[in-house]
């Protein structure tokens, strides 16, 4: 719980120190823009890590921090990545003519890479896998590497966003629409295969990325006029429910109120944004890289703790893996930078 406390207040430390709060002026016009949504992907990135790390030290512990956020801090990047595609072809007529190269196969690549590295580091850790399970853990919900869910769901999304964005013809309000439906027939298809409830709680941010981006005049109509209220109500929703999820047994309950936080959470996060003016180079820095850090990471945070490489005391480990997934990270992205442009 120590441990918890302390990754989580120096996620907030690195934050705050690249940060200047101004509620007087709301920045309508650089809360959502390019550089301001890569900061707060790359300290979502930072926290990812050290929720993985948590959880790799005592699994079935409740934490309070960091390492009970983990389903919150991915449904971040799920707005981010909603509000983008629905910019993109608002914005770009031509858009959709490279999307499978910019989007599917720039993911597509280093994720299968960075996959069966996992498998090769387990089979040299003495794992066996035959290959046909290989293969069954890309479309049963359980996949080798458990937080590449994440990964195998946006490429899911992407390829399903491209066709609905080529049937209705670029119409962004069609594509909405039929996005809906498609979340509304996933979860009733995760029911029935009863995958884990990973696979939905945090993306509903998605939608409402996309219906951010589409309505945004509207949106931030409502939201000049009852800034504090929103603000406050969407801080207090999110931690009562957070506090109920983590807290309650019974399912169903538990599973409506993760849907909910993350929502209010997201809200409260993405309204901080008008607040909350970040300056600060290096989680621009690290926004930029914060794919590659969820591909590595969890590599790392087996590998130093494994059968061959135990590094004992846990803030030495937490420093290394947090420096390995950096480092590797950065030339990830620029290899794949680089091939992009061939």
């Amino acid at each position: 719980m120590f441990f918890d406390g302390v990754l989580s207040l120096i996620i907030i430390i690195v934050f705050l120190a690249q940060s200047r709060v101004n509620f007087s002026i709301l920045s309508f016009d650089e809360y959502l823009s390019a550089d301001n949504t890569k900061r707060l992907k790359g300290l979502m990135a930072l926290a990812i890590v050290a929720h993985h790390i948590l959880l790799h030290f005592e699994p079935e512990r409740q934490y309070w921090g960091i390492g009970s956020h983990g389903y919150l801090i991915v449904s971040i990047f799920f707005f981010f990545n909603g509000y983008g595609l629905m910019y993109k072809v608002q914005n770009d007529k031509n858009y959709l003519d490279g999307y499978i190269r910019k989007r599917v196969v720039r993911i597509a690549l280093p994720f299968l890479v960075a996959y069966f590295i996992y498998i090769l580091w387990d089979v040299f850790e003495g794992k066996k896998y035959l290959i046909i399970d290989i293969f069954k853990s890309f479309f049963n919900g359980v996949p080798i590497v458990g937080n590449f869910w994440y990964i195998l769901f946006i490429l899911l999304f992407y390829i399903v966003f491209y066709v609905l964005a080529r049937i209705s013809n670029g119409n962004c309000r069609q594509i909405f629409l039929l996005s809906f439906i498609f979340f509304i027939l996933w979860f009733a298809f995760c029911y029935v295969r009863k995958y884990a409830q990973v696979w939905t709680i945090s993306i509903l941010p998605i939608i409402l990325g996309m219906g951010w981006c589409l309505y945004r005049v509207k949106i931030e109509t409502v939201i000049k006029k009852f800034f504090s209220l929103i603000y406050i109500v969407s801080g207090i929703l999110y931690i009562f429910l957070y506090y109920i999820a983590i807290n309650n047994s019974f399912n169903y309950l538990r599973y409506f109120c993760c849907i909910v936080s993350a929502l209010s959470f997201t809200v409260f996060l993405v309204m901080s944004g008008l607040v909350i003016h970040n300056y600060g180079n290096i989680l621009l820095y690290f926004g930029s890289i914060s794919f590659e850090i969820y591909l590595t990471h969890g590599l790392f945070v087996n590998m130093l703790r494994g059968k061959y490489i135990f590094i004992e005391n846990k803030y030495i480990y937490t420093i290394a893996v947090f420096l390995l997934s950096i480092v590797s990270a950065h030339y990830i992205h620029k290899l794949v930078y680089f091939c992009s442009k061939k």
